[in-house]
């Protein structure tokens, strides 16, 4: 079984993530080199093909108007997240804290419905995933968020991250409600 944390920037996916694998004595997964890294994204490539295209096709459709944009989020997430996924994939029980599961949230620049998350049942069968959903109040997360110092996708600039920040909260009530609807799920109020 893989658990996956899901929750928007600051609600404490992380914190967490290592707290449950700590608790249960599951592996958190992590890569650690870029070696590492590109050994399990190709490992998943090769294994997933299917996947890897559906999820490729989907990144570059909805970020090809933004060219940096398109080339953060393929560094920085899709390799990143198909690694952890292709580890994870090896242990009996795994945690990620950002997965696929999370990965729903940053692929889109705007508002999503059930529509557009059809390829989340395909790719992450239900059967073989558990999702941890954190729920936690906004003024929290953006207190949290300002004292690591650290506000996803800042160096688009702030009128990036003012535009960005209420679709990845219209989007997370319904990739949650999706999640609740087809997954195996824990909510976590935290």
């Amino acid at each position: 079984m893989i658990y996956e944390f899901f929750g928007l920037p600051g609600a404490g996916k992380s914190f967490l993530s290592v707290v449950f694998s700590q608790s249960t004595g599951y592996k958190l997964i992590s890569i650690g080199s870029l070696r590492e890294r590109n050994f399990y994204f190709t490992c998943f490539c090769l294994l997933h093909p299917w996947e890897t295209f559906i999820l490729l096709y989907l990144l570059a459709k909805e970020n090809i108007n933004n060219i940096d944009l398109f080339k953060h989020k393929l560094r920085e997430l899709f390799i990143e997240v198909l690694a952890c996924e292709q580890k994870a994939n090896r242990e009996r029980n795994a945690i990620v804290d950002f997965g696929l599961a999370q990965f729903a949230i940053s692929l889109f620049e705007r508002k999503v419905d059930s529509r557009d998350l059809f390829f989340l049942v395909k790719i992450l069968k239900p059967e073989k995933f558990f999702i941890k959903i954190v729920d936690c109040p906004v003024e929290v997360r953006k207190e949290r968020m300002n004292k690591r110092g650290r506000i996803p996708r800042s160096s688009f600039g702030e009128e990036y991250v003012r535009m960005i920040t209420p679709i990845w909260e219209y989007n997370y009530l319904q990739v949650r409600s999706f999640y609740l609807k087809n997954f195996k799920c824990e909510i976590i109020n935290n």
